[in-house]
């Protein structure tokens, strides 16, 4: 079912459910095995759940608090130690890694599309979530293929 709006653009209803769930491209870059300084873009398919702004903002305090408390800790064990203060504590990138782990594990339903090395599909189950959430090429796509969608962006090349 469709409606018209006063400007005679064709809209669909929009459906409050707040326990669906949305499709969205993944576009990961890989180094070409063959061309030496290339990459290769591969595409598969993700199944993200809708999360409240209240929950994002919950992973996020949460994560927050994780960082603060390993901060702490850490100052507390260098203390006593004569080397560089700020070894051990985290980088900007594993900051990164670390909240984006967290909002994935949450908002990441299924993936479809992926193929394991002798090109039979994977079956989606914890560890090939977990593996994809870890993977040094694959999570930054997955995080930016979800905060594109909740932008509320066509998918790019759409």
């Amino acid at each position: 079912m469709t409606t018209k709006s006063k400007f005679n653009r064709t809209y669909a209803p929009f459906v409050l459910d707040t326990d669906s769930t949305f499709r969205w491209p993944v576009i990961v870059k890989v180094p070409d095995a063959d061309k030496l300084g290339s990459k290769v873009k591969m595409q598969f398919e993700a199944r993200f759940r809708h999360v409240s702004e209240e929950r994002r903002m919950q992973i996020l305090a949460e994560h927050r608090r994780a960082l603060a408390k390993l901060r702490d800790t850490t100052a507390a064990g260098d203390e006593d130690e004569d080397d560089d203060a700020s070894e051990g504590t985290p980088s900007e990138i594993e900051m990164a890694f670390g909240l984006s782990q967290k909002v994935l594990n949450e908002v990441l339903d299924r993936c479809e599309g992926i193929v394991s090395a002798d090109r039979n599909p994977v079956e989606w189950g914890p560890e090939v979530k977990r593996a994809l959430i870890v993977h040094q090429m694959v999570w930054p796509a997955l995080y930016a293929a979800y905060m594109e969608a909740i932008a509320q962006q066509d998918a790019k090349g759409n």
